[in-house]
């Protein structure tokens, strides 16, 4: 996922009502539910709605992407660029259930 894919799930979050950031270098991101828009310290980190966070994984699930919920998503080098796009679209379903 490059930076461009990370703010399509930043952009699904918003679109949905839900402040989301998504963080990560390369293949690993966190997608994180919090109006703090500086996550540089644990303090910072504290104010992730975790139970929302939660909530929205296993949505995602209900949706057929495997993920750990209040934990890290994965890309690997098989994903293609329509992948990427439907995981965003279903974000975009998956955090509006949360709202």
């Amino acid at each position: 996922m490059c930076s461009s894919d990370l703010d399509g799930l930043e952009e699904a979050g918003r679109g949905a009502g839900v402040p989301v950031q998504a963080l990560g270098e390369g293949p690993v991101l966190s997608p994180l539910i919090t109006e703090n828009r500086s996550l540089r310290t644990a303090r910072d980190l504290a104010t992730v709605d975790k139970k929302r966070m939660v909530r929205w994984a296993h949505e995602m699930i209900d949706r057929g992407f495997l993920l750990t919920p209040g934990g890290k998503m994965y890309v690997s080098l098989v994903h293609t660029d329509q992948d990427i796009e439907r995981t965003i679209a279903a974000s975009r379903e998956a955090f509006a259930a949360v709202r």
